[in-house]
């Protein structure tokens, strides 16, 4: 059936000016709907994180009356930030699973995840392209790392990445699959379907896929995601007024002016937490060169104030291995990576990724590029193909 993407777009807007009292009804009912449709065949995932406790404190809360019953998933990655993973592991009865693979074993074998989850696949599929030219399956994604894909007019298409073309010939293997071997796979060994609190207003993505199937979908990926149309001043409104118990990383919801500044409920402008905004994989460098926009602190800058012994895991060691790449070694060899964006990915006198110190880690930094020149010629690189 053709989505009509101008009406939903308005629906979404109304729904989301909903009171949260609204919300939450209307959250329940997709519950009970789903959880009805699969026959119980459903579980909640939670991370731990703000919006997945509020999604659980919403089936403990609310539905219980109902009769209703909901299991409870955790995937144990490793990559959460340790008191949201404390958070989730202090859900009674919550179930664990976890990946096959570590997060060393991504970067060594996978690659690093770096600038977004589309820009890795592309640069991935890209190289595989280059590897082996007789296969077009991925003759597409090179183009647009080149600048030459076209629109069906034969105009340059709007979608290119030239921007990222230096990826192509990055020193370190490069892909976006972190997400599902960490996360995606490990659910796949539950027999049941996912509840999960994403929202429509976190990315285009969400949002497009709220358009095509509304919060809960029964046809191909049987999931439920009833808080999409929910905002995050919704969850941060929900754990103020049910004094929910969330990680110790987020601090507590204050009301705060326009500038962020915190002051009465009765004059506040909006909510936020006064510890951390939100959480995710804590070594994940999606999005970090965006971080320290609007006055933001780096993620990984945030991670050495808080927990000074997992950045410096994340940001020593490394070695190039025999294909000469860069993998993970005493360490998760993150600085090398991060000065090497900075170097090939600069604008202007602005870095790539500003706002985290690496100055502790200059020399190996600098020895590591050394042997960079040293390896150059032997390589096994894709220059001559994408220069």
């Amino acid at each position: 059936m053709e989505v009509d993407y101008e009406q939903r777009k308005k629906k979404l807007k109304e729904l989301q000016s909903e009171s949260l009292p609204m919300k939450i009804q209307l959250t329940m009912a997709k519950l009970i709907e789903f959880y009805n449709k699969t026959e119980g065949k459903c579980y909640v995932s939670c991370s731990g994180g703000a919006d997945s406790i509020v999604l659980y404190d919403i089936t403990q809360r609310f539905l219980k009356d109902y009769g209703l019953s909901f299991d409870v998933v955790f995937d144990d990655t490793g990559l959460e930030e340790p008191t949201v993973r404390e958070r989730a592991l202090s859900i009674e009865n919550v179930q664990v699973v976890n990946p096959k693979k570590s997060f060393w074993q991504v970067l060594t074998e996978i690659g690093y995840p770096i600038v977004s989850k589309e820009v890795s696949e592309c640069v991935d599929q890209a190289r595989r392209n280059l590897e082996d030219p007789c296969n077009q399956k991925y003759s597409y994604r090179l183009e647009k790392l080149l600048g030459t894909a076209k629109q069906k007019d034969g105009s340059k298409s709007r979608f290119n990445l030239e921007r990222y073309k230096c990826l192509i010939n990055a020193p370190f293997r490069i892909s976006n699959q972190c997400c599902n071997v960490m996360k995606k796979n490990p659910m796949k060994k539950i027999k049941a379907y996912p509840i999960i609190a994403t929202m429509a207003e976190e990315s285009a993505i969400r949002a497009t896929g709220w358009y095509k199937t509304g919060c809960n979908s029964f046809e191909g990926k049987i999931a439920s995601r009833p808080m999409s149309f929910w905002t995050k001043q919704d969850v941060l409104q929900y754990i103020r007024k049910y004094d929910i118990k969330v990680a110790d990383c987020y601090g507590e919801v204050i009301p705060v002016d326009k500038n962020n500044n915190q002051t009465f409920e009765e004059i506040k402008d909006h909510y936020m937490f006064n510890g951390v905004q939100r959480t995710g994989c804590i070594f994940c460098m999606f999005g970090c060169h965006l971080d320290t926009l609007k006055g933001g602190i780096n993620r990984f800058a945030f991670l050495q104030q808080r927990n000074p012994e997992l950045f410096d895991y994340c940001m020593r060691g490394g070695k190039f291995d025999e294909q000469g790449l860069w993998i993970p070694d005493k360490g998760l060899g993150m600085a090398f990576v991060i000065e090497w964006l900075n170097k090939n990915l600069k604008k202007g006198n602005r870095k790539f990724i500003e706002g985290v110190d690496l100055s502790d880690y200059q020399k190996s930094t600098n020895s590591a590029f050394a042997e960079l020149q040293r390896l150059e010629p032997i390589r096994r690189k894709w220059f001559k193909e994408s220069k």
